[in-house]
């Protein structure tokens, strides 16, 4: 599994199975990427 960390926006999440979602994110280094989170369905996202 590949590990990314860095500055981003973030663009887009969608829910993906019962607990993760899939993110998509605009990166100065690497333009716009997408992976998966695991438990980014739980309560501790926001909305902007």
């Amino acid at each position: 599994m590949a590990e990314w960390h860095g500055p981003a926006i973030l663009c887009a999440v969608r829910p993906h199975a019962e607990n993760g979602a899939i993110a998509r994110l605009l990166t100065a280094d690497q333009g716009l990427i997408a992976g998966y989170v695991r438990g980014g369905q739980s309560g501790g996202w926001r909305r902007c």
